[in-house]
């Protein structure tokens, strides 16, 4: 009988001090928590699901129940091995993969279920209704799955299995992640990691991790409420059985039919919501083509309407952040003592409009965290202030591409009698010659000294983020027109549309700078 024991087989891909990388069972994870860097799968998905998996573990052994509580357990600056030990050993059966009765995060196998290849299991692969995105398998392979492998894709899988299909007993319906992106902050070690992600948590005797739980619910059409939190944490989406065959078992097939189904929006705590005039709070999403920093404003208390208008009246922050600004203040009257700054990552995905069972983008993205921004209402006002000017540069260079499109197509256009190029080929070319990506790539590489910056010196860092902004815009549009080519007709445009843009661009620049407080740049 094949068996893969969680607790001590190596199946955590995790990162020592020295940069080295290695796989880890579950009770070295955390017991050695404090020696290794970090833990991180090439699925940023998978990489979200272990590190709950591992949270849920802490909660239940650990708590904190309040802020003096984890202040005390930062202290200690590792876990209590024995009472890890205890515990795991306790549990013991219920984290082997492959057990005929309580098989890991799976149910027994189903008789009447359909087997799979065991690239099902893998949300990123080349199966069924799922795009290429950046695996290269095809489901006909059927390529075997190490048990360490398959361990990562079934967490994944509970957290991040999209809606949409025939199932049994009814459709698929989202798991928890798939709306909205998760913000995971990471420190030094995995310890600091996992205890910046902690937060405050009272037992109940309703509220049980997944591989507690002696009667699993049955899989409801109107939805399941979760018991708690940890009842979260490890909540079962999806009936999974894995098929193993071999010594070392290799997974060569699995079964996935639909479980419990989440009733209404469950406040997750490390997801970012904003308001919405029908739908109340909803979380916001990954868009393609947009990077995460600029919402950045987003992951802190903003109360009052933000620079993207009046569809974004109001977010809410990650609660891990809110609560990680409560045991700040708590440290401060102790001797421990937390950084000014640590980083946090972003990670989700982003289906296509209209289309929720197609995936375009897997995301991980990160940014540094200066901690003064969690309380600071001016610095997080400056924060968006500078994000406002980077978008409204943005604009006006893509009026100044459309002009320059008008001016490419009729050279007369910008004349008061003169004649104007059809509309749609107007913002057709504009749309091709675009400039903007690049803008926002170069902004990107700034922006994280910047967030730092405000929070040591505030003048200092709007200066040199207003000087970024105008630079990276004007650079950009730079590329565009250096691209073009050198006809009478073409330079002409090029003067007059450049022309345009250096006076809009330097007038938002400048009539920004005077109202953040100092003195306007020369004008390009």
């Amino acid at each position: 009988m094949a068996t893969f024991n969680l607790i001590d087989e190596p199946w955590i891909p995790a990162v020592d001090q020295q940069g080295a990388a290695r796989e880890v069972g579950l009770r070295e994870a955390l017991v050695d928590a404090h020696l290794l860097s970090s833990v991180r799968h090439a699925s940023p998905l998978a990489t979200v699901a272990l590190h709950r998996l591992m949270l849920a573990v802490l909660h239940r052994i650990f708590g904190p129940r309040d802020p003096g509580e984890w202040v005390e357990l930062w202290r200690q600056g590792q876990w209590d091995g024995a009472a890890l030990q205890d515990y795991l050993d306790h549990w013991r059966d219920r984290f082997d993969l492959f057990d005929p009765v309580h098989p890991f995060y799976q149910v027994p196998q189903m008789p009447d279920a359909v087997t799979h290849p065991p690239e099902h299991l893998m949300l990123e692969a080349a199966s069924g209704n799922n795009a290429t995105l950046f695996d290269h398998h095809h489901e006909r392979r059927r390529v075997p799955l190490r048990a360490a492998d398959a361990a990562c894709y079934l967490l994944a899988q509970q957290s991040y299995a999209i809606g949409f299909g025939k199932s049994s007993p009814f459709y698929f319906s989202d798991a928890p992640l798939v709306r909205g992106f998760t913000v995971l902050i990471h420190g030094e070690t995995l310890f600091e990691t996992l205890m910046l992600n902690l937060q405050n948590y009272t037992p109940t005797s309703r509220d049980l991790p997944a591989w507690e739980d002696d009667a699993p619910r049955e899989p409801d059409r109107d939805g399941t409420l979760p018991r708690g939190y940890l009842d979260y944490l490890t909540w079962q989406s999806r009936r999974i059985h894995l098929i193993a065959d071999g010594d070392p078992p290799y997974v060569i097939g699995c079964q996935i039919q639909q479980n419990l189904k989440l009733r209404g929006d469950e406040s997750d705590p490390f997801k970012v919501y904003r308001s919405d005039k029908e739908r109340g709070m909803v979380p916001l999403s990954l868009v393609p083509g947009r990077a995460v920093w600029r919402n950045a404003d987003a992951l802190f208390h903003l109360p009052e309407a933000t620079r993207m208008g009046p569809q974004d009246q109001s977010t809410t922050p990650p609660r891990s952040f809110r609560w990680l600004s409560v045991v700040r203040q708590q440290a401060r009257g102790s001797t421990v003592e937390l950084r000014s700054v640590y980083r946090f990552g972003v990670y989700g995905m982003a289906t296509q409009p209209g289309k929720a069972a197609s995936v375009v983008l897997w995301a991980q993205e990160e940014l540094p965290l200066p901690l003064d921004l969690l309380d600071d209402a001016q610095q997080v006002h400056d924060l968006a202030d500078g994000l406002g000017l980077a978008e409204r540069a943005g604009s006006i260079e893509r009026r100044a591409v459309q002009h320059l499109a008008s001016l490419l197509l009729t050279p007369e256009s910008d004349l008061q009698d003169g004649r104007r190029a059809d509309p749609k080929a107007i913002h057709s070319l504009a749309e091709h010659m675009d400039p903007t990506p690049d803008y926002w790539a170069a902004l990107g590489g700034t922006f994280g000294r910047f967030m730092v910056g405000l929070t040591v010196d505030r003048v200092p860092a709007l200066q040199e983020w207003a000087d970024a902004v105008r630079i990276a815009s004007i650079d950009s549009f730079g590329r565009l027109v250096r691209s073009l080519g050198t006809s009478a007709r073409e330079l002409k445009a090029i003067v007059r549309a450049e022309r345009a843009f250096r006076l809009w661009l330097n007038s938002e620049v400048s009539e920004w700078k005077e109202r953040v407080g100092y003195e306007s740049a020369q004008p390009a």
